[in-house]
């Protein structure tokens, strides 16, 4: 179980408003993105915040990074099945 608010993240923000969000845990050199929402379709938003979680892997010399997600979710498998560490 996770406690998404304690989590470290990052946000996407326009003007004030909160258009997206990512969290993830680092746990023996592994990343799990434990949330991702993007409240604004086909801006990439999503992938901004992936791109983000991945330098943070980068910098924290993590091995993999992962997530759990439905078969339908095309869209998170393909940019992450597209990104190396």
């Amino acid at each position: 179980m996770h406690f998404i608010d304690k989590l470290p993240g990052f946000v996407v923000y326009s003007d004030s408003n909160i258009i997206g969000l990512i969290t993830y845990i680092i746990q023996n050199k592994k990343m799990e993105i434990v949330s991702l929402d993007s409240f604004i379709e086909n801006r990439g938003i999503g992938s901004q915040l992936i791109n983000k979680v991945i330098g943070k892997a980068r910098m924290e010399k993590c091995k993999q990074v992962w997530l759990i997600t439905t078969n339908d979710n095309t869209r998170a498998i393909s940019i992450l099945s597209k990104k190396r560490i």
